[in-house]
């Protein structure tokens, strides 16, 4: 919180002695003291008639120290609430991580069996079989379930993600996938990946993560009216200082977002869902991966035309090694 000095309060002081001044000259010059001691004169025997328009004069440039002093105090009491309810956010989300952590636990043991499970039918079901696909795709949703698991945990205990770098343009097509499956038929859904992609510098888990949270607020918009959503990934344009790799593109044609609801919608626990259908972390959860990763994202949205949301995501460094390279599962 900025404090405000005793030499800023000297400095004030020296300005309203400056003011006065600047007031006693002209007064001095157009004879001012000349008229009030003839208008003393004719009523009653004043002395000191120059002090007397000092007195007179000095509440003017006192009026204005006030009003300094009011204002400082009115900004360092908002200072003092913005930083309360800033703590307060704080200590919300610290509260989430702990009870987050323990449900992720109880979760990460209920998920060991449909993991295993699937993973035994994978091997049992042979290539030919048509619904071979099926079991694939299940047994990565409970991989990439567990992974979210793993992800609660890790911030409950504070810790970092693997940084795992991958083929990132096969990796988006494996998860379109899955969420076409989930997409309802009243929206129609078109996906433009563009190919040899680089490396991304962040754990894929987190960009899931992000592609997900912001499809499933894409599909949660149209609120199963008809409706159309694109996914786009594709390199930036122009010449990319900040080292962005790629930029994720999700657009719908829902109702749009106010501009004084686009100043809140990254605040933890803001939604404008009903009581029970949303917890108001996603979005936040979005900025806080990008913004730990060196990424951005931008919002685009206007009420009855929709919403487009672009995130940058980061390249990997020059510095990371081969090591840290892996195949899409």
């Amino acid at each position: 919180m900025r404090r405000y000095l005793p030499s800023q309060k000297w400095r004030d002081l020296g300005i309203m002695a400056v003011f006065l001044l600047l007031m006693w000259i002209p007064a001095a010059e157009f004879e001012a003291f000349e008229w009030l001691h003839s208008f003393t004169r004719a009523h009653e025997t004043w002395e000191l008639d120059e002090v007397i328009l000092l007195v007179l004069l000095l509440p003017l440039p006192l009026a204005w120290y006030a009003v300094r002093r009011a204002r400082e105090a009115t900004r360092l009491s908002q200072r003092a609430l913005e930083s309360e309810r800033d703590l307060s956010h704080v200590r919300k989300i610290d509260s989430l991580g702990t009870l987050a952590g323990g449900l992720a636990h109880e979760l990460n043991n209920q998920l060991q069996p449909l993991v295993g499970l699937s993973e035994l039918l994978e091997a049992e079901t042979p290539q030919e079989d048509p619904r071979r696909r099926k079991v694939e795709l299940i047994y990565a949703g409970s991989l990439k379930a567990r992974e979210s698991v793993d992800r609660v945990l890790r911030f409950a205990r504070r810790e970092a993600a693997g940084f795992v770098v991958h083929d990132t343009s096969e990796a988006m097509r494996s998860m379109v996938e899955l969420m076409r499956l989930s997409c309802p038929t009243t929206v129609q859904m078109t996906v433009s990946l563009a190919d040899d992609l680089p490396p991304l510098g962040m754990a894929w888990a987190d960009v899931e993560s992000i592609a997900m949270n912001l499809f499933s607020n894409a599909v949660a918009a149209m609120d199963g009216s008809p409706g159309q959503l694109d996914i786009r990934l594709h390199p930036p344009s122009g010449p990319n200082p900040n080292g962005h790799a790629a930029v994720l593109t999700v657009s719908d044609t829902g109702p749009g977002i106010s501009e004084a609801q686009q100043q809140r919608i990254f605040d933890p626990y803001f939604t404008t869902k009903p009581l029970g259908a949303g917890t108001g972390l996603g979005l936040w959860q979005v900025q806080t991966l990008l913004h730990a990763a060196g990424g951005r994202i931008e919002v685009q949205s206007e009420l009855g035309r929709g919403t487009e949301m672009q995130v940058w995501l980061p390249a990997a460094g020059a510095g990371q090694s081969a090591q840290h390279v892996a195949e899409v599962r």
